[in-house]
């Protein structure tokens, strides 16, 4: 039936006939076969960038682990296991009347004003009312804040106990943060 129908052609026309049969070929072939895997490779090479990006910040991370290790071992004195709420007011108290007594630093009163929690971290509070010379309680702020156990003054108020005297008195609040 093709033949008879060929055979009928003249020249000119079975060229044409010819040319859009290997036309329409080329294309069946390039959108069933060529097309899909051309997209089949591009989608391979954006996964290909994104995992080499992913690489990238990996390596990045990694190389970062040694100092991250070191960092670790610096502030491993500030993680450690929380005691009791009790046991840690104790020690805070403990700590800050040892730390006076070292600064000649005359203790009114200290009270424990609680303790504040987060997801990483607990902060206890202690109230201080001292008396002392101006010398003696920047010594005892010095002690605190340089303390190997992450005490922090929080807010102090330095006056004068009398009028001609040298004596000041001092109220501030001292923390400690204990990360968990």
């Amino acid at each position: 039936m093709i033949m008879a129908y060929l055979s009928r052609l003249n020249k000119r026309e079975k060229f044409v006939f010819y040319a859009a049969v290997v036309f329409i070929s080329i294309a069946l072939v390039d959108r069933l076969i060529v097309g899909p895997i051309v997209s089949r490779m591009r989608l391979l090479d954006e996964k290909i960038k994104i995992q080499k990006e992913l690489i990238k910040k990996n390596a990045r991370i990694v190389s970062e682990k040694d100092r991250v290790l070191a960092a670790v071992k610096d502030y491993a004195i500030f993680s450690r296991k929380a005691q009791t709420s009790d046991e840690e007011v104790a020690f805070l108290l403990g700590e800050v009347e040892k730390m006076a007594r070292k600064t000649s630093l005359y203790v009114v009163d200290m009270k424990p004003m609680g303790m504040e929690e987060d997801a990483i971290s607990r902060k206890y509070s202690v109230d201080l009312n001292c008396e002392a010379q101006m010398e003696q309680i920047m010594g005892f702020m010095y002690a605190v804040e340089s303390s190997d156990r992450l005490l922090v003054v929080e807010t102090f108020n330095i006056s004068p106990k009398s009028k001609d005297s040298s004596i000041a008195k001092c109220n501030m609040r001292i923390s400690n943060v204990i990360f968990l």
